[in-house]
């Protein structure tokens, strides 16, 4: 055994059981470090967490990407097109690319009892993948949607059915603006809520054929079509590929279709995602400055607390280098004392509120009922790495504060 890593052991476990100043200030770094630690992996826990949640539920609402009629138009209702379009449905068949299904919007006003309120009806047909909603789902089921008849179903979120007093099996009326004036009788199948409050209270699903009849649609004209993908994160790749196959296309009937991601529908959303990364990233800036203060200050205080050893080893002949590297071994230790029980502390905290959910937030403001929590191995790994890379390598540079102490003085200081 190197006669460095000797000395490092033996220094390091002299301050076991000790009740001084040094040992305290000790404890009290790594208590700063695990602490910091922990703080940094908890705020990536939650911004992964946070830009999860927001991007389910957006694309669950809305899909990935959306083909829809190319205008300006910006309202819910929009001129329709012909769902019998070559890429329909063959792109599901690109890698990538797990669904592509048809929809239909119109807006119109729920009326029960003595409340009234705006909804816009999402009509869907039997290729409509009914995860999303069917997780979201707090009472009753799905739509029962059949090529050869129309279902009266529908469902509602639940900040409706509270606003509404509406149950399962209870009908409502649906009433639309048009000339002439139309109302549908609809029965409610299921009860859902995203925590998306700006959604929830807007959008409630039926089957497509009220709409088209609505309109006086054929049953070929739709709204769009919705594009589901295996990972958000590859959206702009296949928002390309999609828009090489579709966008700009002018149909048999003359219509212009458009591709429009998801993040260009809510640019504002993922501007606000965007602003929790560099919020994310000064946090940890901010967290790895304190962590190198602390172990800068634990380091002098080893320094001091042994400079009567330093000069016997340099007296005996101990290069500055070994006892540089005697000094950030002791460095090292704590730096990974403190890691080991800031990991600890952060999964145990992040498993927690992942299990019981006890931190809450606001879903008006936030979007969702609870602070949520994504925990990534890579995340963990890369935190714990690049910190212990940048503070293992400012120890080693502090450290050559050594060189500059010369036995002789140390010794016959009193």
């Amino acid at each position: 055994m190197k006669v460095e890593y000797f000395i490092a052991r033996k220094t390091i476990f002299a301050q076991k059981g000790k009740r001084n100043t040094t040992s305290t200030i000790l404890a009290f770094a790594v208590f700063s470090i695990a602490l910091g630690l922990a703080f940094m992996i908890i705020s990536v826990a939650i911004s992964v967490g946070f830009k999860k949640e927001i991007k389910e539920k957006l694309s669950g609402f809305g899909s990935h990407i959306q083909i829809v009629y190319f205008d300006s138009n910006t309202s819910f209702e929009s001129d329709p097109i012909n769902k019998n379009q070559f890429f329909y449905p063959y792109l599901d068949t690109i890698q990538g690319i797990r669904h592509i299904n048809i929809y239909a919007r119109k807006p119109g006003i729920i009326k029960s009892n003595n409340e009234t309120q705006g909804i816009v009806l999402k009509g869907v047909d039997v290729d409509f993948d009914w995860s999303y909603f069917s997780s979201k789902l707090v009472k009753g089921d799905t739509l029962h949607i059949t090529n050869k008849s129309k279902s009266n179903e529908i469902i509602v979120s639940k900040y409706l059915a509270d606003l509404l007093d509406l149950e399962i099996g209870q009908a409502l009326h649906v009433y639309f603006v048009q000339n002439p004036p139309r109302a549908r009788k609809f029965i409610v199948s299921g009860i859902y809520s995203t925590g998306l409050e700006d959604f929830d209270k807007l959008f409630a699903i039926c089957d497509i054929k009220h709409i088209q009849k609505l309109n006086n649609w054929s049953e070929n004209q739709i709204t769009g079509f919705e594009v589901w993908l295996d990972d958000f994160e590859e959206i702009d790749n296949l928002e390309h590929t999609v828009i090489n196959i579709a966008g700009n296309f002018f149909t048999e009937d003359g219509s212009r279709l458009r591709v429009i991601s998801i993040k260009d529908l809510y640019p504002q959303i993922f501007d606000w995602l965007n602003l929790i990364n560099a919020n994310v990233w000064i946090i940890l800036s901010i967290m790895t400055i304190v962590v190198v203060i602390n172990m800068i200050t634990a380091l002098l205080i080893l320094i001091i607390d042994r400079l009567k050893m330093i000069a016997t080893l340099k007296a005996l002949g101990a290069t500055n280098w070994q006892i540089q590297k005697i000094f950030t071994l002791n460095a090292v230790y704590l730096i990974i004392k403190g890691f080991l029980i800031g990991d600890v502390l952060a999964i145990s905290i992040v498993f927690i509120q992942h299990k019981f959910k006890l931190i809450p937030l606001d879903p008006a403001s936030y979007y969702m009922e609870y602070v949520p929590m994504e925990l990534n191995v890579m995340h963990i790994l890369f935190i714990n790495l690049g910190v212990l890379g940048i503070v293992s390598g400012v120890m080693l540079l502090s450290s050559r504060i050594i060189a500059r102490f010369k036995p002789s003085l140390i010794l016959n200081f009193d």
